[in-house]
């Protein structure tokens, strides 16, 4: 009787030990079914959302029929939204969270893409003030054109008898 009661415990003893290394053992089994799940998920979107771009292509490139192209491309993007939302889904993601996550993105992305163009903008006015500041200080009157060509529209110097550009006599003697 003592021996049942050594070997008893002896089992209960190594089920307590080897419990939480089966249990490991299965939920990484599970997780490894859930990511692989999750993978394919993620390859027919990529192949969807390239289908997509496909037909959008040989539409604008007038392969194919309007009524053909509404009726592929509404087919398409349900498909793809319904991947979406399993994806979405085995994320844990909840609609209405993802809707506002992407809403503040969207409008931080905005905010940072609006302030630079108007620095820009601001940067590029004073770079052609400047270079005009420039321009004005360094040619003085000598250098500043005579008058034009008559035939490319060159600006001519004083004393040219000939455009320097296309070759045509000067013929007005006030034009050089």
């Amino acid at each position: 009787m003592i021996i049942v009661i050594a070997i008893l415990m002896a089992a209960i003893s190594v089920a307590i030990v080897a419990w939480p290394i089966v249990q490991q053992r299965r939920s990484n089994h599970v997780d490894a079914e859930g990511t692989e799940a999750l993978a394919e998920l993620m390859e027919r979107r990529d192949s969807l959302l390239a289908a997509i771009k496909d037909l959008e292509f040989d539409y604008a490139m007038g392969k194919m029929a309007e009524e053909d192209f509404q009726v592929l491309n509404a087919q398409l993007r349900s498909e793809a939204i319904e991947i979406l939302k399993q994806i979405d889904q085995r994320q844990g993601v909840k609609p209405g969270k993802a809707a506002a996550r992407l809403e503040r993105e969207i409008s931080r992305r905005r905010r940072k893409a609006a302030a630079p163009a108007d620095d820009l903008e601001a940067q590029i006015e004073a770079e052609i003030a400047a270079l005009r500041r420039r321009s004005a200080r360094r040619a003085p009157a000598s250098d500043q054109a005579a008058g034009f060509c008559t035939r490319c529209g060159a600006p001519l110097e004083e004393g040219d008898r000939f455009c320097g550009r296309c070759g045509t006599p000067v013929t007005s003697p006030d034009a050089a």
